[in-house]
């Protein structure tokens, strides 16, 4: 299903592909970011990914801007943090929480969703 980018589903999985170019992520890198993780510098981004399958150091990747604004890595991942902090929680926002989060099928926001697990009963 093809998704259009103006929905908070939409600009979410373009703030996923679109970065993963310029630092050769593989499929599990953005499942395991932070928004700590993702840094935003006048050249653009810096994201501290972990390197290694069994000795894990960071590397921090560096994505520059690019000219044409519709494929920009730097500008899908503002316009997707910007989105999700008009739709969500102000929680997902905060160093600790997720870089991407999950959205239904419905394009449901996360807004009544907790970014840390409920202490159990």
């Amino acid at each position: 299903m093809r998704r259009p980018w103006n929905c908070l589903a939409g600009a979410r999985d373009k703030a996923v592909v679109l970065p993963g170019f310029p630092y050769a992520s593989r499929a599990g890198d953005p499942a395991g970011l932070l928004v700590g993780d993702v840094a935003l510098t006048p050249r653009g981004l810096v994201v501290s990914v972990l390197t290694g399958k069994t000795k894990h150091s960071v590397r921090d990747a560096r994505i520059n801007y690019q000219q044409d604004p519709e494929i920009c890595p730097v500008e899908a991942w503002k316009a997707y943090r910007t989105r999700l902090a008009a739709e969500a929680d102000p929680r997902w926002s905060e160093a600790g929480a997720p870089a991407f989060v999950g959205v239904d099928r419905h394009g449901t926001s996360p807004a009544a969703w907790s970014p840390t697990p409920s202490p159990g009963p």
